[in-house]
């Protein structure tokens, strides 16, 4: 390809991209002459660069100005939880999560409103005893009072389905694991309000004390053991109220920077799909694909500005982080959606228990999306954006579903899907995030709402012999086929589920098994149990159900595929001894007692097959002490 013929091209790919035609006067001629055809694009990011900068002046000017500034509240900017209140607590700074260590634990946020509407949400992560909303400064707060106990704080308990304040009503609905509890305070009509799951519990408390001096805060009281997850603004809000503010500024100005970098390379995305139809030659094919990859390396240069945490545009540290991940939640994740076709998403990723090659037409310019990011970013920049689309993903799969087509299960398992199809993204996430703070238990987890379920199954039949006479018995055909729709719904859930578990167990035919992602995820996913386990108890939970039923079916096609008929007919013996699993005391027994009765048999068998000799009684003792000691 002539030197002619790459400005052209690499001018159409400009206008293209940007929607205007590029600079094309002498000077611009001179240096594309004097430096090629890259000239192009160096010179017309550097302006696109500058009007970015002007940008982002003018939207900093607006709020400088009073525009976007926002009265009623008192406290600092960045919002956070007031360290140790009262009573012991954790908290985890991504996602903000509390965690309590006593009887009951009471904090307040250290940004407060004195005028205005304002709203923070709740994630509920366990269901016991938490009472959430607003107290002033003047509350104490002891062991056995919390916020709701006292005069001037006002709570929710979707526990026990109470609001308090001093004493006790009726109000709202029982909330779930995984519910989204959203509280609002209008502080000049003086009325508290709740949302569950976007759903209006109505006013909860009307006409409480206001004042030239008295400011309300978030506040939360926690029963041992309890965990919520807190929004004050850090992350998108995912039910917003028309006409609230949130407590903590949200980067506007920076939204919209983000945002028109993305609809660039996003327009960039859809010009490679479309030239990978044309009839070019190889050399016009690599030429384009330089340039192509040029400019989206500029692009996406200049979008780690915004969402990378070590570098988003904020002299605070924890500013940076809590800026980029709002950006990478807020733009980055639907940005991605986006670049899937819509009937990929609606569908679930496809009725087979797999998902599109990432070559395919459908995963085209999402894969490319990828390999561009993986060709200009570190590592580090990567594990983080990751990092905040599984939040996201993790936050969609656990609140429960009030519509049995699980819409929002099925587009998190599609997205997820789509990722884990793009082999680097694939290690990266089994390497770095999978066995971390965000469980895959919690990414292939599911629920229903409760009410949801009692008004699908409306008409119980408890069969005739077993019915009490205090007890109405519905009628069998009916009930029969309410349990055939729930059975249909879940399935579709439970295919992306396998295909997800299907991807992480990939053996890749162009690398050893040792450097496979289905190495490193078993490898990652024994010592996740080895290091959490503390007895069977600990994963009889309703979450690890569908990751267990989908782990079955996996090992089941895995079974029948790879494995020849004469080596399906049992499992070798030694798999049960030989040191490899964990948590096998009823397999007959308890270990030491099968370890000491079998200790010769156990012994010649290791020996014929080569195996290292383990003492088992040193290693039945040492668990037992292990054990002792997590009980202790």
């Amino acid at each position: 390809m002539d030197k002619s013929n790459t400005k052209d091209t690499a001018q159409q790919m400009l206008e293209y991209v940007f929607e205007e035609q590029p600079c094309r006067n002498q000077d611009y001629n001179q240096m594309y002459r004097k430096q090629g055809g890259s000239a192009c694009l160096h010179l017309l990011l550097y302006l696109r660069r500058k009007m970015l900068r002007l940008e982002e002046q003018y939207w900093q000017d607006k709020v400088c100005g009073g525009v976007l500034r926002r009265e009623g509240r008192v406290g600092p900017t960045l919002v956070s939880l007031r360290p140790h209140y009262f009573g012991r607590y954790e908290v985890c700074s991504d996602p903000s999560g509390l965690k309590a260590h006593d009887n009951f634990t009471s904090t307040l946020a250290s940004t407060g409103a004195y005028r205005g509407k304002w709203m923070y949400e709740v994630n509920i992560g366990s269901s016991g005893v938490m009472q959430v909303g607003w107290a002033t400064l003047k509350d104490e707060f002891t062991a056995e009072k919390g916020v709701g106990d006292t005069p001037e704080s006002y709570s929710f308990d979707g526990n026990r389905q109470r609001a308090w304040n001093v004493h006790s009503s009726k109000y709202g609905e029982e909330w779930q694991s995984g519910d989204v509890i959203t509280c609002t305070i209008d502080m000049d009509n003086r009325t508290i309000s709740y949302k569950r799951n976007g759903t209006d519990l109505g006013v909860a408390f009307r006409d409480f004390k206001v004042g030239p001096i008295t400011a309300y805060f978030p506040a939360i009281s926690l029963s041992r053991g309890e965990y919520i997850r807190v929004n004050f603004g850090e992350y998108p809000m995912l039910y917003p109220v028309p006409g609230y503010c949130v407590l903590q500024d949200e980067p506007t100005h920076q939204v919209f920077l983000v945002n028109t970098l993305l609809h660039w390379l996003g327009r960039l995305l859809t010009l490679a799909e479309q030239q990978r139809h044309q009839d070019m030659s190889a050399e016009s094919c690599r030429a384009v694909s330089c340039e192509r990859l040029l400019l989206a390396s500029h692009i996406i240069r200049e979008l780690s500005r915004y969402l990378s945490p070590d570098s988003a545009g904020n002299t605070d540290s924890n500013m940076k982080s809590s800026t980029s991940s709002y950006l990478l939640q807020a733009c980055y994740v639907p940005f991605i959606r986006s670049l899937l076709p819509h009937d990929f998403m609606l569908r679930g990723g496809g009725s087979a228990e797999s998902f599109p090659s990432p070559d395919g037409p459908e995963l085209f310019k999402f894969s490319l999306l990828l390999d561009y990011q993986f060709a200009v970013q570190k590592e580090s920049e990567l594990v983080a954006y990751q990092k905040q689309v599984l939040l996201v993903l993790v936050t969609e799969t656990r609140e429960p579903t009030r519509c049995l087509q699980f819409s929002r299960h099925k587009a998190a398992l599609s997205l997820l899907g789509a990722l884990l199809s793009h082999h680097r993204t694939r290690l990266l996430i089994v390497d770095n995030l999978l066995f971390g703070a965000y469980r895959l238990q919690s990414l292939l987890g599911f629920s229903v709402d409760e009410p949801t379920m009692r008004g699908q199954l409306r008409n119980v039949y408890w069969g005739r012999d077993d019915m009490s006479h205090s007890i109405h018995s519905g009628d069998q055909q009916q009930y029969n086929l309410q349990l055939e729709d729930i059975d249909r719904a879940i399935a579709d859930v439970e295919k992306l589920q396998v295909a997800v578990l299907s991807l992480l167990l990939t053996v890749e035919g162009s690398v050893a098994y040792t450097y496979s992602t289905r190495n490193r995820f078993i490898s990652g996913f024994k010592m996740r149990i080895i290091n959490t386990s503390i007895g069977m108890a600990k994963y009889q939970q309703p979450l690890m159900m569908p990751l267990f039923h989908a782990l079955l079916r996996v090992f089941s096609n895995i079974w029948l595929k790879e494995l020849p008929c004469h080596q399906r007919q049992c499992l070798p013996t030694r798999l049960f001894y030989d040191g490899s699993f964990l948590c096998n005391d009823r397999l007959g027994g308890l270990l030491s007692h099968l370890s000491k009765t079998f200790d010769k048999e156990i012994q010649e068998d290791l020996d014929k097959h080569n195996k290292q000799i383990i003492n088992y009684h040193s290693m039945c003792k040492c668990q037992q002490q292990l054990q002792e000691e997590k009980s202790a």
